[in-house]
């Protein structure tokens, strides 16, 4: 049965897997039939249809076309040879005068997909086929193909360096390459782009050997493009405008040659000679890092050896170095570049980043590279700015790949003397430093990543500094060497902050971290002239950098890492106080010394009082106390403060013996109230670790030292009101706001009072606002007098009783002195007394005028203290959070509804009032107290407890029956709040069911008696569903 012919319409099929199963039927047919035939007929059908100008013929006939000829040529009764199959190509693919365009290159692409199929089928390296003449043959119709047309050279030459590829594994001779470089010197191929790739893909001793032996004239230096003497000739050839002249002047031949080599069109595709450059400095860079980091290393292989010998002898080739700065910088990216020539520029650095290693990187960013990269990136107008994105992308990409680039990287993209610029960022409007800096987060703690880690922390440091020690003088450049200053301290913060997770993993990070620690103390608490000084502006940018890492370590939550940092903080703090080489910028007066010896002797005795039993308490004091020090270096007041109260708290909570004695969670509490109430990003962690490391973690018996009356400390600051009023009661405790602290309290159990008490407040605020604009003006008149009074006695004026000037008497004297004036003239030393004399006094009114209050001086006080209390009480929503969180099912939990409830209903800050409401519907409702817990605190006595969610239940319908107000989520949270508060009564006992359900049915009927209710209804729909839930069980 003859084969189906089928087989070859669907070897031209546009889909894949149609063309794969077409070929592998064929083969299957024509072997089982195996007639001589039906093996010439698909032969000849084959090498016709790579002509077919259909867009998927080629590939398909071309895959069956190796198979076939693979078979023809080892069968020996089929008397097919190699040199038979390159004749039946070159007649089938014949070009004729009278073909168009069209026909003509599909010919000629048909010759190229015939010669590629005899590659692939591996009949030429057969050691039973191998010939030298029928290879020389195949290399000959090869370039001869090449030089037909342009268009087809490169992918001509391209099979040509697979041929050579191929042949270095099983030929030994030398006739072939010889061969290849004679053709390609006849036809003028090696004097373009694709010649340089068939001397790269040669043995470079082949090519020289060539070369001396056929004494040709012209071409390339010692057989060599990549010879330090061809590197200019080299540019040109890359840049692949032109074929450049290699041959004597005067060789006519030679010139009709370059003629036709020229290239028709540009092609954004990167040419692959690229690659096959890359492949070789990437070696090179290979081999010379092998022979820098090894000594005496024992040859592997015969060819390893014989490969070194002829490095050792052979003329040296250009470096990368070299090679970058002629053929890319200044070629590719010169000022007179076209857009063409850049874009292949960008390309090349692209392949090059990706695959060279991170001691070679840096010889890529060059001068004109930079420049037009910055310039590129920078105006999304610009020709290849997309272009230039995607190079800043895939800087970063390669940094992600691998870690030791990064600080290569960033050092080649911020350094001025290495071309780059520390705003570089800013110029092309990316985060390529950014994400540089941050790409440790995401990685594991191997070797090689924390070396990479260090080392990116000691290029931002070391630049830094350098910067530092270039001086301060006041010039032109000096604003600008700040701001560069100041971004590299940014940057030291960026590297903790974007990379916590990778410093949280490993405590060999330490190491890394103390060098910026002591590093910026060195700068920002101290001075040392010989490593560069800093302007005070900075000094104080490095405290705050200083505080913002140590604030993002304690955020790791472990205590021992905690103390680390800070007593490492303190530990560089005191070895530079004793150094001679520091100068301290700070200076303690003797009580303020006599505090921070005070607290230091402290230490020492809690880190010699520790055992297992109160280890984890004494661990979070060590960690309080250090960083009550490290606040006074830091001149907080607050600090200072709050030491006696400290040493009360730890002396109630352990003795001599290390026991535990009476309840200091009031004391605790409000050291945490005076942290959380500045805007301090430290102070914050801190109290955070004073809230959950003492307060709210339980201690053996199973209780929290957290109690009722500590929280009330925090209620008290949710309830207060968001105004200057409600500031001064809690931070000044002044005891005239007293009677506005109860009607405060009774504005929040009844609407009608409240909204009574505000108008009346509105008025005396009004009132208050008349009399205070009468007393300044008052404050003021008598300012002014006394002004005039001293005035007037240094300048000898005469004044009245109610210090008017007199100016009777005045003129009278001044008439009767006129002759006498010019005596009586004072002299330099007198005016000058004079002169500070009257500075002094107007610098005292100006003084007396600074302490009067305007109008608008009082409202930005009312402003900022209503700011002040929206953020003091955002803050104690956090610590509330954090304790339900880790306390879940404590009772504690449901005494937050009541205040939670009266903040959604007092404030004026909405975001304030929608976080309060969350927390009752994501953390309160999820409390289930149980009755162990309780019996705990109340001593088994469940019945106070439950009276106490009675209680609740019943303020929370009495306030929902409030008349109707616009905060709806006002009515929402009683609603919750109730049923939360019923479900742990119930747990308690199911006899309080029947007193929960009079509560509702009491309000039902003050809901349905009048209309005046706020209550939703809702709230009933909601308790009944609840309840259908729990009936019955």
């Amino acid at each position: 049965m003859p084969v189906s012919r089928d087989y070859y319409f669907k070897l031209a099929s546009e889909v894949p897997s149609e063309r794969l199963e077409a070929a592998s039927g064929l083969i299957s047919d024509l072997t089982s039939e195996n007639k001589r035939e039906e093996w010439e007929y698909a032969l000849n059908r084959l090498v016709k249809g790579l002509s077919s100008t259909r867009q998927s013929a080629r590939v398909g006939f071309s895959m069956a076309l190796t198979e076939v000829v693979r078979e023809m040529i080892n069968s020996k009764e089929s008397g097919f040879s190699i040199t038979s199959y390159l004749s039946l190509v070159k007649q089938c693919s014949e070009v004729k005068s009278s073909m168009k365009g069209k026909e003509e290159r599909a010919a000629l692409f048909g010759r190229l997909f015939g010669f590629q199929a005899l590659l692939n089928s591996e009949v030429l390296f057969n050691k039973k086929h191998f010939d030298e003449d029928c290879v020389k043959e195949f290399v000959s119709d090869l370039i001869d193909l090449a030089v037909t047309k342009s268009w087809i050279r490169e992918t001509s030459i391209y099979t040509l360096c697979q041929l050579i590829q191929r042949l270095k594994i099983s030929y030994e001779g030398e006739e072939i390459y010889f061969h290849v470089l004679e053709k390609l010197h006849s036809t003028g191929v090696n004097s373009t782009v694709e010649g340089v790739a068939v001397y790269l893909s040669l043995d470079v001793d082949i090519c020289r050997q060539f070369f001396e032996r056929s004494k040709i004239s012209g071409g390339w230096k010692n057989g060599d493009p990549l010879y330090s003497g061809n590197l200019q000739l080299l540019a040109k050839v890359l840049k692949d405008s032109e074929p450049v002249e290699l041959a004597e002047e005067g060789d006519e031949e030679t010139g009709k040659k370059k003629k036709s080599m020229k290239k028709s069109n540009w092609s954004p595709r990167l040419h692959f000679v690229w690659y096959i450059l890359l492949e070789y400095f990437v070696k090179d860079s290979q081999s010379n890092h092998s022979q820098i980091h090894s000594k005496d290393t024992k040859k592997t292989s015969k060819q390893e050896s014989t490969s070194k010998k002829r490095k050792l002898t052979s003329p040296s080739r250009v470096s990368l170095t070299e090679f970058w700065k002629i053929v890319v910088d200044e070629t590719l990216f010169a000022n007179k570049s076209s857009p063409e020539r850049k874009y292949w520029g960008f390309e090349v650095l692209m392949k090059f980043l990706s695959e060279l290693s991170s001691e070679e990187i840096h010889n890529l960013f060059t001068p004109n590279l930079m420049r037009c990269l910055v310039n590129q990136a920078s105006q999304p107008d610009r020709m290849l700015n997309k272009l230039s994105t995607k190079v800043i992308r895939t800087i970063a990409e390669a940094a992600s790949s691998d870690p030791k680039k990064i600080s290569v990287l960033i050092r080649c993209l911020t350094d001025n003397s290495l071309h780059g610029s520390w705003n570089f960022d800013l110029l092309t409007k990316s985060k390529c430093i950014d994400s540089l800096i941050g790409s440790f987060n995401s990685k594991e703690t191997s070797e090689e990543t924390l070396a990479a880690f260090d080392d990116t922390k000691s290029v931002i440091l070391n630049m830094f500094v350098s910067l530092s020690r270039e001086g301060n003088e006041a010039d032109e450049s000096s604003d600008g060497k700040e701001k560069a200053q100041r971004w590299y301290l940014d940057k030291i913060l960026a590297f903790v902050r974007n990379n916590k997770r990778f410093i949280e993993k490993s405590e060999k990070t330490k190491s890394s971290i103390s060098d910026i620690v002591k590093s910026l103390i060195s700068y920002g608490f101290f001075e040392r002239p010989e490593k560069g000084t800093v302007s005070s502006n900075l000094r104080n940018v490095c405290k705050e950098r200083l505080v913002s890492i140590l604030s993002e370590i304690l955020g790791f939550n472990k205590i021992d890492f905690s103390l680390w940092i800070i007593s490492d903080i303190l530990k560089n703090i005191k070895h530079m106080e004793k150094s001679s080489k520091y100068k301290n910028c700070i200076e303690f007066d003797e009580e303020l010394d006599s505090v921070k010896s005070g607290i230091i002797s402290k230490l020492n005795e809690i880190a010699n009082s520790r055992n297992e039993k109160n280890k984890t308490y004494l661990f979070t004091f060590e960690l309080i106390y250090s960083l009550v020090v490290f606040q006074i270096y830091l001149e907080n007041e607050e600090a200072v403060s709050i030491v006696n109260e400290l040493d009360l708290c730890y002396n109630q909570l352990s003795n001599a013996e290390g026991d535990l004695a009476e309840d200091p969670s009031i004391i605790l509490t409000e050291i945490v109230l005076s942290f959380v109430s500045q805007k301090s990003g430290l102070l914050k962690k801190i109290s955070f670790i004073i809230w959950e490391s003492l307060l709210c973690s339980k201690n053996e018996s199973g209780r929290v030292l957290l109690n009722t009356a500590s929280l009330k400390l925090l209620y008290d600051v949710l309830e207060a009101r968001e105004n200057k009023e409600g500031q001064q009661l809690l931070f000044e405790g002044n005891d005239e706001f007293e009677e506005d602290v109860s009607g405060s309290e009774k504005s929040s159990n009844d609407e009608e009072e409240d909204s009574g008490d505000e108008s009346d407040s509105n008025t005396d605020e009004s009132g208050e606002d008349a009399e205070d604009d009468t007393d300044d003006k008052n404050i003021e008149d008598d300012v002014d007098k006394n002004t005039n009074s001293k005035l007037a006695e240094a300048l000898g004026i005469p004044i009245d009783g109610s210090n008017e000037v007199k100016f009777d008497e005045l003129d009278s004297e001044g008439s009767e002195s006129d002759d006498s004036y010019e005596s009586e003239s004072m002299d330099d030393d007198q005016m000058m007394a004079i002169d500070d004399q009257l500075s002094k006094i107007f610098k005292e009114r100006r003084n007396a005028l600074a302490g009067v209050q305007t109008g608008n001086k009082r409202k930005e006080e009312v402003r900022d203290a209503k700011e002040h209390m929206s953020f003091f009480k955002s803050r104690i929503l956090d610590l509330l959070v954090i304790f339900a969180k880790m306390q879940p099912n404590s009772h504690l939990n449901l005494s937050m509804i009541k205040p939670l409830v009266n903040l959604i209903q007092l404030t004026l800050d909405k975001d304030l009032g929608t976080k309060a409401h969350k927390i009752i519907k994501s953390q309160i409702s999820k409390t289930r107290a149980s009755s162990d817990d309780v019996k705990l605190y109340f001593e088994g006595d469940l019945d106070t407890y439950a009276q106490q969610l009675l209680d609740n239940i019943e303020w929370l319908h009495k306030s929902a029956n409030t008349p109707k107000k616009s905060n709806q989520a006002y009515y929402l949270a009683c609603n919750q709040s109730s049923i939360i508060a019923a479900k742990n009564l119930l747990m308690l006992d199911k006899k309080y069911l029947d007193s929960i359900i009079d509560f509702y049915s009491e309000s039902m009927k003050k809901w349905a008696s009048s209309n005046k209710s706020g209550m939703q209804p809702s709230m009933f729909f909601d308790f009944i569903n609840w309840v259908n839930t729990i009936r019955g069980k």
